[in-house]
């Protein structure tokens, strides 16, 4: 295996840092191959390890280093003012005897492999650089974008070019938007554009502007952008391009963490789920049965908070000694003490200050229970604490690897005890903090005795720096043998001012006899905190929300999109939510799953930038355009808008698992089990509804009983008000109106869905003026016409 970057001209063929013009990275032997040779060695990789390589850009000298976790392992000076591309190669004697799963950014693979495709490097990419077409021949002025760039004059009946938007949210009974283009005709007659053809530049940017050909310095106006779908020759002498949506690229699958293959088998290889914002009764993923002590995925970020965590709809008890569950160290997930019996649900939050406590990711005592510091007598930092006269002694021991080992050799009925100081200080005990949890842990390499009956006890207790013994609850084994020993316990609630040390503890019981253990591998962690029953969740905005979607995992630019929207209806409907995500879903999926609970919608602007937009009242919008029809014939004429999807019911405080009555614990007395009004919550779609006051006219009479909106709002006075606001929108009966007009030029307007258009007539309806918000439009840039097929008003 090889993995790294080429330069455009290396052969498919080869493996990757085995030809002139290629850098790469062989884990199996350590090697750093840069054009064909190997010029470093670092050590090995082995199987089901990921490799992280990350660019440097920001440098002065661009970099290209190679990682393991947070260990960096190498870092190699890329050449300035080269092209590279990320690759990779792989290949053995054995078929189908190594693999890897290789992900070369955060967005999905857009290209498959060609036909002739062999093993080696796969390059498949836009190389022309820009190309230029416009409806007449003509040459930028030299103050213009680019200066002096000629434009040839190829696109063929550009008056029938069109472009098509349109948005729907929940009260029309379905949500979404919808985008379409015509297909652009060039010609090709002389065969110059046959490359664009060969290539297939899919998704390459289209940037769509009109010109004033008589007054060439005026700037153009930017109408539209879209992307290449497919390039195709329809005919002799044709090229055609089939557009498609700058939201096309978010259909894709979204690409995120992946679990390892070596998890649960239930779970590996498939997606981290995503937990944003306040999440409630989610399932999360099991990573590792862990031996009865079972590892739950949640989020592929810390948490911030965890509310609590129910089997069969109890709630877990954090408070427990030891507690019923506990964050993992990289508060991505839960550990839980025992395994559950049914629905294994939580309830957490990734947004706000957080409440959890990471283990301490230093060891305590600073390493010096590996034993491999020293040789002789005793081991380095620990001390000798064998009562005067006993009949024991402390060396150290070595293993056939040159590790170490604390060797005790004791006999009749003495008690031995060591020491162990801070390996940093010895003469400073190691602080530890009042009220917080932490694990001391040791193995037993060695136990030897020469009567069968013979038994010890095995105990690990601190010594604080009065030199006091404490004794640690669970720390204590009655009956041991080789193995792997752990304690969990809580700091006293006087360890601010204790610092402590380990402290082995044998003493043989019932039986006189000699015995020889050794010890090794003694730690002391700090786990983390237990979190508390039942706290506060803090949901996340959707300005937030978006930004995680689009720009952390995705991988967007932040000039893809306008945060601004998002951050206009935070203002205005302040209200958190949270998004649970454990499938397979698109990108476009994620980015949707909050809308329906503001009354939103995606669509797109002049530039290709992703828009969020609401449902508003259009009378209380600033219009982006006014038209004026002279004659009462030529005003729009309505339909009235049915609204299937209203509804006076909503709910909140979404429940991502929905529980079925067999999902309970049988116990319904609400101080040890389940009552009967948590089940009910837990039954449906959403634990809490409300139910719009909005007087509305007859035309919606049927959405007083009609199916609840399940929102993913977290708090019920928030839902109530935004429902109440949507609701009253249709106060009053409401009509879509097609509206068709030209309109002077230049500049061109710009109309999209989401913006108010004013309309006035001589008489009729119009005569004071009406905004219509404008819901799906059609626009042709070369005969100047809108046709606004949905005008809501």
């Amino acid at each position: 295996m090889a993995f790294g970057l080429v330069k455009s001209n290396v052969a498919s063929n080869v493996r990757v840092g085995n030809a002139v013009g290629s850098v790469g990275f062989t884990p199996g032997d350590g090697g750093i191959w840069v054009d064909g040779s190997k010029i470093d060695t670092i050590p090995t990789i082995g199987k089901q390890t990921y490799i992280q390589f990350a660019l440097d850009l920001v440098a002065a000298t661009p970099t290209l280093q190679i990682r393991v976790g947070n260990l960096m392992l190498y870092t190699f000076n890329l050449p300035a003012g080269q092209s590279w591309r990320p690759a990779a190669s792989i290949g053995g004697a054995t078929a189908y005897g190594l693999n890897a799963l290789v992900n070369f950014g955060k967005r999905a693979c857009e290209y498959v492999p060609p036909t002739n495709y062999k093993p080696g490097v796969f390059i498949n990419s836009q190389s022309s650089g820009a190309w230029f077409f416009a409806s007449q021949a003509h040459r930028n002025a030299p103050t213009g974008s680019p200066p002096n760039q000629r434009f040839a004059g190829c696109i063929l009946e550009a008056e029938k070019v069109y472009f098509d938007g349109g948005i729907q949210v929940w009260t029309d009974g379905t949500s979404g938007s919808s985008w379409s283009a015509s297909d652009v005709d060039l010609d090709n007659e002389n065969g110059k554009l046959t490359p664009l053809f060969l290539e297939q530049p899919r998704n390459a940017l289209v940037i769509w502007e009109t010109l004033d050909l008589d007054n060439p310095d005026d700037p153009p106006t930017r109408v539209e952008t879209t992307r290449v779908d497919l390039v195709t020759i329809p005919k002799r002498g044709v090229i055609r391009i089939k557009q498609r949506s700058p939201l096309a690229i978010y259909d894709d699958p979204w690409m995120r963490k992946t679990i390892p293959p070596w998890a649960d088998s239930g779970s590996a290889n498939q997606p981290w789920p995503i937990a944003l914002g306040a999440v409630r009764n989610a399932e999360p993923v099991l990573l590792d049965p862990n031996g009865g002590r079972p590892i739950y995925a949640i989020h592929d970020a810390a948490l911030t908070m965890i509310g609590i965590e129910r089997d069969r709809g109890d709630p877990y008890n954090p408070a427990a000694d030891p507690p019923d569950y506990t964050p993992t160290n990289d508060l991505r997930g839960t550990v839980l003490e025992r395994q559950p019996l049914g629905p294994f649900v939580v309830d957490v939050s990734s947004t706000g200050s957080s409440n959890l406590t990471p283990t301490n990711p230093t060891e305590l005592l600073g390493g010096v229970g590996a034993m491999t510091t020293a040789s002789g007598a005793m081991p380095a930092s620990w001390t000798d604490r064998a009562p005067a006269g006993s009949l024991c002694t402390v060396t150290q021991a070595w293993t056939g690897d040159g590790g170490g080992r604390l060797r005790l050799t004791m006999s009749a009925w003495q008690g031995q005890a060591f020491n162990m100081a801070n390996a940093s200080n010895a003469s400073t005990p190691v602080a530890i903090v009042s009220g917080k949890r932490y694990r001391i842990a040791l193995d037993v390499a060695r136990f030897t005795k020469t009567t069968a009956l013979a038994r010890a006890i095995l105990s690990v207790k601190l010594v604080d720096s009065g030199g006091v013994y404490r004794t640690l609850p669970g720390a204590q084994w009655g009956s041991f043998d080789i193995g792997h020993y752990t304690a969990d316990f809580t700091a006293p609630i006087d360890a601010v001012a204790l610092g402590v040390s380990a402290y082995i503890e044998v003493q043989p019981s019932t039986v006189s006899d000699t015995f020889i253990i050794d010890f090794d591998n003694v730690t002391l962690f700090q786990l983390p905190s237990a979190p508390g029953a039942n706290v506060a969740l803090e949901g996340i905005s959707l300005a937030n929300y978006m930004q995680e979607i689009l720009e952390n995992r995705f991988g967007a630019k932040s000039t893809e999109w306008v945060r601004a929207d998002a951050e206009a209806i935070d203002a205005a409907k302040p209200y958190p939510f949270g998004v649970y995500i454990r499938d397979v879903v698109t990108t476009m999926a994620a980015i949707r799953a909050p809308l329906d609970s503001f009354c939103a919608a995606v669509t797109t602007d002049e530039y290709g930038r992703m828009r969020i937009v609401t449902l508003q009242d259009p009378d209380a919008m600033t219009p982006a355009m006014t038209v004026t029809f002279a004659r009462a014939a030529d005003a729009p004429l309505g339909d009235p808008d049915e609204a299937k999807g209203l509804t006076l019911n909503a709910g909140g405080r979404y429940n991502w698992k929905v529980h079925g009555d067999s999902d309970f614990v049988l116990d319904f007395n609400p101080a040890t089990g389940i009552d009967a009004a948590t089940r009910a919550k837990f039954k449906r779609q959403c634990q809490f509804l409300v139910k719009s006051s909005a007087n509305l006219p007859d035309l919606y009479s049927f959405a007083e009983n009609a199916k609840e909106l399940w929102t993913l709002l977290d708090i019920p006075a928030h839902v109530q008000t935004q429902h109440d606001s949507v609701c009253g929108l249709f106060a009053d009966a409401r009509f879509d109106y097609p509206v068709t007009f030209t309109y002077a030029w230049p500049p061109a307007p710009i109309l999209r869905p989401g913006l108010a258009l004013r309309v006035i007539c001589d008489s009729g309806a119009f005569t004071a003026g009406k905004n219509l918000y404008i819901k799906q439009r059609r626009h042709y840039p070369l005969p100047c016409r809108y046709e606004i097929s949905v005008g809501w008003g």
